[in-house]
């Protein structure tokens, strides 16, 4: 049986790379900030002219995505709006090309390896590795260097 440790390390990396964050995470986070009772539609334009309506496979830069989530978390008071936002994303996005994958796996270990494949979808900012060992797993989110940091809370995502 494998198992995987609830432990999640963040390690920087030490290579340059672009950061950018899906559009579809994007709009995943103006709906759970609408759901709570934010105005998105001012806070959308911090995320670039026409945002919300652009094609989900687009992708928008690391920095604008921070600032967005910082207003969001400024304006919901919520000191642990990473993992809220996390549950809800799980919920809201079972339909997702990864969580579809992910779920139709034949193992966790197999989940895991597809999570790592394909994590690039939501953002290229954080990469999650599976180490294992024996019958265990241990999850490693490295971050890219360089340029904008995402927020503690939102790599806790």
């Amino acid at each position: 049986m494998f198992f995987c440790e609830a432990v999640i390390k963040m390690k920087r990396s030490d290579h340059p790379d672009r950061q950018s964050v899906s559009v579809y995470l994007l709009k995943a986070l103006l709906d759970y900030a609408r759901k709570r009772g934010v105005d998105t539609d001012s806070l959308a334009g911090a995320a670039g002219p026409g945002t919300p309506q652009q094609d989900d496979r687009q992708r928008i830069p690391l920095s604008r995505f921070n600032e967005l989530w910082g207003r969001i978390a400024g304006l919901l008071h919520d000191p642990l709006m990473g993992l809220h936002f996390g549950e809800s994303f799980a919920r809201s996005a079972a339909s997702h090309f990864l969580f579809v994958l992910m779920g139709n796996s034949p193992s966790m270990e197999k989940a895991l390896q597809a999570l790592m494949r394909y994590h690039g979808l939501m953002t290229d900012h954080v990469r999650p590795r599976l180490a294992v060992k024996g019958e265990r797993g241990f999850l490693e989110a490295e971050t890219g260097s360089g340029g904008e940091a995402m927020s503690g809370d939102a790599a806790e995502t």
